[in-house]
């Protein structure tokens, strides 16, 4: 009997040791590279997931005053305003931009939420935009499955600056949107424990809690795996060289004059290529398409007040930048200028209560090349933007 029990508890044992040597190893030496490695490579990149589902990468970047640029797919439209290709210079040299395509205000708010935040002085600007709230329920749940990190989601609610309250919002809507979807089962019937305040709801809690510590373990040991695995393929830092320094006033003649060989088919002031892919052959289908959305029942917009909440627990201030939509192109589709101008004031007023400054940009939507497509910042409207961060946070 003795033998048996000595079988069973020895690889246990074994496995437990293996797990802790490993983790020690991967903080020592990730923390080592983190210092050592030139970060640029990861930090410009679109849609990397030590960024946009990690932890580790990200509480490196807040703890060491990088400005982290939240968002979607703004961050990969082909022109050559983009802050990855602007940055660094003087006045921004550092700049690092969290996420892709269907990134939405709750995808940030986990990811904020996920970071071990020592600095109250981290730099954050949230890029809101319209589209977002086009839909009565928010992110579709397909969505926000495709960017959904686990790490990030224990992370969140472990995190003892985040308050009860927020983390319930947070977890209610979790179990929601991760709705009939297998992959993340363990984080659904977490996050429906943790809502669930019924004494059975507690005993099964209490039975699965040596499950979710593991789950949670191997989750964070999978993402400093990766990251370390990835740091491995970086180049040294090099010798710091002097940066450049931007003149805005010519960067935004560059933008316009670049614009202008790429919007020319169109009264839409559009991409001439996004132009005769995606809408050329369907202006009657979307005119008036767009008429009787209601922007402010969307759900969206409790999204975006956990996300301030959020920022608000763990002592940071956001710098929320509205960005415009095409204008002229929202005509058509019927959801009228008055329409939208509620929106950018509404979402200005529910920040600016909470304390954050905002940049609204809705009387640009009209403004020749300020727009790459109908929903994407385009050449003058980057230069607009990065001109005004880099006012924003050298006090200008």
């Amino acid at each position: 009997m003795k033998r048996k029990i000595i079988c069973i508890l020895f690889p246990i044992v074994i496995g437990i040791i293996t797990v802790i040597y490993l983790n020690s190893f991967l903080d020592k030496n990730t923390q080592a590279m983190l210092e050592k490695k030139d970060l640029q490579e990861i930090n410009i990149a679109y849609g990397s997931m030590y960024k946009d589902r990690g932890v580790i990468y990200n509480e490196y970047l807040m703890k060491n005053d990088y400005l982290s640029l939240q968002g979607s797919s703004e961050f990969v439209v082909p022109v050559s305003q983009l802050p990855t290709k602007m940055f660094p210079a003087k006045g921004m040299e550092k700049v690092v931009t969290n996420g892709r395509a269907y990134f939405q205000t709750i995808n940030h708010t986990e990811l904020l939420g996920s970071e071990n935040n020592e600095n109250k002085d981290a730099k954050i600007a949230l890029f809101l935009s319209i589209q977002w709230f086009c839909d009565e329920g928010g992110i579709e749940p397909k969505n926000f499955q495709a960017n959904f990190a686990p790490v990030q989601f224990y992370k969140y609610l472990a995190n003892p600056q985040i308050s009860d309250k927020n983390k319930k919002t947070y977890a209610t809507r979790v179990n929601d949107l991760l709705e009939g979807n297998t992959q993340f089962a363990a984080e659904k019937i977490y996050s429906k424990l943790y809502i669930s305040d019924g004494l059975g709801y507690k005993i099964v809690k209490g039975l699965l809690t040596p499950y979710f510590i593991c789950r949670e373990k191997m989750v964070e040991l999978k993402d400093k795996g990766l990251l370390y695995r990835r740091l491995e393929l970086l180049n040294d830092k090099k010798p710091t060289t002097e940066l450049k320094e931007i003149n805005w006033e010519e960067e935004e003649k560059k933008a316009e004059e670049e614009a202008k060989t790429k919007e020319t088919n169109n009264d839409f002031f559009v991409d001439d290529n996004y132009y005769n892919k995606y809408l050329r052959d369907n202006l009657k289908a979307h005119k008036d398409s767009k008429k009787n959305i209601n922007l402010m029942k969307s759900k969206e917009f409790e999204d975006y007040e956990l996300y301030l909440d959020t920022c608000i627990d763990l002592g940071v201030k956001p710098y929320i930048i509205l960005i415009p939509t095409n204008g002229r192109w929202y005509d058509h589709t019927g959801m009228a200028k008055e329409t939208r101008d509620n929106f950018y004031d509404t979402a200005q007023k529910i920040a600016e209560e909470k304390g954050f400054e905002v940049l609204n940009l809705k009387d640009e939507e009209y403004t020749p090349y300020f727009m790459y497509d109908i929903m994407h910042l385009g050449w003058k409207g980057w230069i607009k933007v990065e001109e005004e961060l880099y006012k924003h946070y050298n006090g200008k």
